[in-house]
């Protein structure tokens, strides 16, 4: 069995079943990528869908928060294999997801 997010716990389970603790834009980042599979989202959206305000143009959280899902999804940064980046486009999320 793979990754998964549990929303009640607001838990992210690691194939070999370990729990591995996430900030709260974290797990809400990763609940967006979740609920927005294989579609292309800008950092605009992830930024008003995460934290519920407009970007400024200097604003890299979302960034931020990409790499530090990547690390600890083991998603490697160089030739990430689940949360993409699509350039000029934003971030894609590349996974399945079962419920």
């Amino acid at each position: 069995m793979g990754w998964r997010l549990n929303f009640i716990l607001r838990q992210l389970v690691s194939p070999e079943e370990l729990v591995i603790p996430l900030s709260n834009a974290e797990f809400r980042l990763l609940a967006v990528f979740i609920e927005h599979p294989n579609r292309a989202l800008t950092r605009e959206y992830l930024l008003d869908a995460t934290q519920g305000r407009d970007m400024d143009v200097f604003d890299r959280s979302i960034d931020i928060l990409v790499s530090r899902l990547r690390q600890k999804l083991n998603d490697d940064p160089r030739t990430p294999s689940m949360i993409k980046t699509i350039r000029g486009e934003g971030y894609l999320f590349d996974a399945k997801v079962s419920r």
